[in-house]
């Protein structure tokens, strides 16, 4: 085996480990404040779907007009273990065949998933506080929940951070890249001998 595949397959390794745990672990962290709630409501949103103070977020969002959590991203939901399938036989493919350039190409969509969760994730937060009932008993202004440090909802302070799995992510687009170069730099050389 030469040093450039085990380089590359081992990063790919780590990648596919990475997509296994972004599976597993919360994508995004909300967490809830108000003087109703003194401790708190905490939201873990997942690839599969939210976890935490579930029920009592939902019953909240009853009130001034959204849906349920539920109903939030159910094709990306349905869809997520096979782009993250995908994703890890992407990085495998590219450790397998680190001097394949088609798949420095295809690396891509490794690199873009980060930054395509959180569009998708921007736009459903959006709907959620634009498509509200107007039949709530409450009214408030649509709204677009913040999804990055503290944002105010009526009389909640919200606080978003990214969660383990969207880390997990990056690094394991920061592994592609790494795969990718490491293959680069030794083509380069090559060509210089």
């Amino acid at each position: 085996m030469n040093r450039l595949f085990s380089k590359t397959f081992i990063l790919a390794a780590i990648s596919v480990v990475c997509y296994i745990f972004v599976y597993t672990q919360p994508m995004w962290n909300f967490k809830f404040k108000a003087p109703q709630y003194p401790m708190g409501l905490e939201l873990d949103i997942f690839m599969t779907g939210a976890k935490g103070d579930v029920a009592e977020i939902d019953i909240i969002n009853h009130y001034i007009g959204m849906q349920k959590l539920e109903d939030a991203a159910k094709n990306e939901k349905a869809m997520a273990p096979f782009v993250l399938m995908g994703l890890s036989v992407l990085s495998l493919a590219h450790g397998l065949f680190p001097r394949k350039k088609v798949l420095h190409i295809l690396s891509l969509a490794i690199l873009g998933f980060p930054l395509a969760f959180v569009t998708i994730f921007q736009l459903w937060l959006y709907k959620f506080g634009h498509d509200l009932n107007p039949a709530a008993p409450v009214r408030l202004t649509p709204f677009t929940p913040v999804i990055l440090g503290e944002g105010i909802i009526g009389q909640f302070t919200t606080y978003a951070v990214p969660g383990n799995g969207f880390y997990l992510s990056c690094f394991a687009a920061l592994c592609v890249i790494i795969s990718v170069f490491i293959s680069r730099k030794n083509e380069t050389v090559k060509e210089t001998f």
